[in-house]
């Protein structure tokens, strides 16, 4: 159990429950900061790279009357692949590691001060300095704090009960995160 740690002078406490909608959006916004525009550009510039490819093969082959050939269809394939994985496998994908960590709809208990941030999620509990963090992120309807690439602390701004506790929280924040963005 969490060691009864109350804020110091000038720090808050919150209790939330998190969920799939916390972890997804959480997903995405690691998704923005791996890949960025560029990335989608990329990914994207292959799908119709495929497609228009695949299209031409299909069309040579139809017009000249030659048999077609399975590799008049690897890269109508492809394309077909890259879409499934993108709309279809990566969401369940989250959703299937959201279940399996077993943290949807538990009680979340979060202390924060000018060093650190407490958390307790059900019956487990931590303590994270704040410069221990790589990045902070404020968005819309989150604030994350990423420990690395993969890995973030999902506070959703429901969390609090009005404007001035939020804002005092991130200024915290941005005191104790070396980056911080939003």
């Amino acid at each position: 159990m969490l060691a009864p740690h109350m804020p110091d002078e000038g720090g808050i406490e919150i209790r939330y429950r998190l969920t799939e909608q916390d972890y997804l959006a959480m997903m995405e916004a690691r998704t923005r900061w791996r890949t960025g525009r560029f990335g989608r550009a990329v990914l994207w510039s292959a799908v119709l790279l495929n497609i228009g490819v695949g299209a031409w093969l299909l069309v040579e082959a139809l017009v000249g009357a030659a048999p077609l050939a399975v590799e008049h269809f690897l890269n109508l394939g492809l394309a077909a692949l890259i879409v499934a994985w993108l709309f279809v496998y990566l969401p369940w994908l989250r959703r299937r590691n959201f279940r399996r960590m077993k943290l949807a709809d538990k009680p979340v208990r979060l202390v924060a001060d000018r060093k650190a941030v407490s958390l307790q999620i059900g019956d487990d509990d931590s303590r994270t300095a704040w410069r221990d963090f790589e990045r902070g992120q404020r968005t819309a309807a989150h604030f994350f704090f990423w420990l690395n690439p993969a890995i973030a602390l999902i506070v959703p701004r429901r969390a609090f009960p009005d404007d001035a506790l939020d804002e005092r929280f991130w200024r915290l924040a941005q005191d104790g995160v070396s980056t911080t963005h939003g």
